[in-house]
């Protein structure tokens, strides 16, 4: 699935009941995902969300408009 972001949208605290694997296609964000180093990522950048792993912080911090195109890998 596509993700469409405005220029520095926040997706709430969230999780997956299915690991999600991500690609940038616009954007630049900056990720914390629980366990996980916090990210900041751009264009081309393939992030990984466990299952049942809390996502802290998605946003995109460009100000631009910012899109991920999304697999659920379940």
């Amino acid at each position: 699935m596509r993700v469409d972001f405005a220029a520095g949208q926040a997706m709430p605290r969230h999780s997956h009941p299915a690991p999600v694997v991500c690609y940038v296609e616009r954007g630049r964000f900056h990720m914390e995902i629980a366990g996980q180093p916090a990210r900041d990522i751009g264009v081309g950048a393939v992030t990984y969300e466990p299952a049942e792993t809390p996502v802290e912080q998605f946003r995109n911090t460009s100000a631009e408009p910012g899109s991920l195109i999304c697999d659920f890998l379940g």
